[in-house]
């Protein structure tokens, strides 16, 4: 992040500046309960509007910092379930999808008003 020395970016994460480190060099990635904190402390959302459905369930999970087995819990899914909607693979009934929308709503929300905000509209 410009701006920022590592060591700042990694105290504001809670983490240890060489697990930034291994983040920014490619070398490992974020566990998904970092990911909030991360999309909060760049301040943009990571949502790309011409992505799949999968495509926005994954990111919308992963900024709640859920995994496919929390997500599954919260919407009354097996993880295998939540797995396939992300593949988009074709069948999937719409009840579960309407249950893992209604869990994710919440973050679609935050992202929502953060690209409302007079900073993201240029």
């Amino acid at each position: 992040m410009r701006g920022l020395l590592q060591r700042e970016v990694s105290q504001e994460l809670g983490i240890c500046t060489s697990t930034y480190c291994n983040w920014e060099v490619g070398r490992t990635e974020p566990e998904i309960r970092y990911l909030p904190a991360i999309y909060a402390l760049l301040g943009f959302c990571p949502f790309d509007p011409a992505w799949s459905f999968g495509e926005r369930l994954r990111a919308a999970r992963e900024a709640q910092g859920l995994s496919r087995k929390e997500i599954g819990r919260l919407a009354g899914l097996d993880p295998g379930t939540i797995a396939r909607a992300e593949r988009d693979v074709g069948g999937l009934a719409r009840k579960p999808t309407r249950a893992v929308r209604t869990v994710l709503r919440p973050a679609r929300d935050h992202f929502s008003a953060i690209l409302r905000s007079p900073r993201w509209r240029d």
